[in-house]
């Protein structure tokens, strides 16, 4: 999988609609039949994946938001397609990219999306979101991307989740404590 100044790199050497290609792949974790369908929601630059492709509609965000500008991938340098087969994109960026000498498979960029997502989102990031902006289910996105699931991913989370409602639950007692000194209060041991 690529790093990051690997793929800057990559896409700043292709030509316009190869980079076009694999920005979006690179931004947006995109497959290759998806970047041939998707299209600008807003300004804050999300993307529609539609319908008609593998998993269906879904709303994606960009990461690296700067990218998106670095890649001028608001420019639409679309290929022109010249085929409807299911794999005539995949097929198009293979060829391209060996023709090039580019070290990675075009998927690749859509891993290094993947691994993005869990090495900066770290505990922060639920693995449904995660999955759905991947655009499969949670089992399908754990059995794929579970080198980047650090293994105390979930542990950290629930520990957060917990503190939470821990504070919230105190802070409740206490505000209850000052309306009415003599009520009890559940889960102390106190009546």
């Amino acid at each position: 999988v690529p790093e990051d100044h690997e793929i800057i790199e990559w896409i700043e050497k292709a030509d316009p609609e190869m980079a076009w290609a694999m920005g979006m792949m690179a931004v947006y974790g995109l497959r290759p039949h998806e970047i041939d369908e998707c299209s600008f929601l807003d300004m804050k630059h999300r993307l529609k994946v539609p319908d008609k492709t593998k998993t269906g509609f879904r709303t994606v965000i960009p990461f690296h938001a700067d990218w998106v500008e670095l890649f001028e991938l608001r420019s639409e340098r679309r290929r022109i397609k010249t085929s409807t087969k299911p794999h005539a994109t995949s097929q198009w960026l293979s060829a391209k990219r060996l023709k090039l000498g580019f070290p990675y498979k075009p998927y690749s960029l859509r891993h290094a999306y993947a691994g993005r997502l869990w090495k900066y989102g770290g505990s922060h990031l639920d693995i449904f979101t995660a999955a759905r902006l991947m655009g499969h289910s949670v089992a399908e996105h754990e059995r794929t991307y579970r080198e980047w699931i650090q293994p105390h991913t979930i542990a950290v989370k629930a520990e957060e989740a917990l503190e939470r409602g821990l504070a919230e639950l105190r802070d409740r007692q206490a505000k209850s404590l000052r309306h009415d000194p003599n009520a009890p209060v559940s889960g102390t041991g106190k009546a």
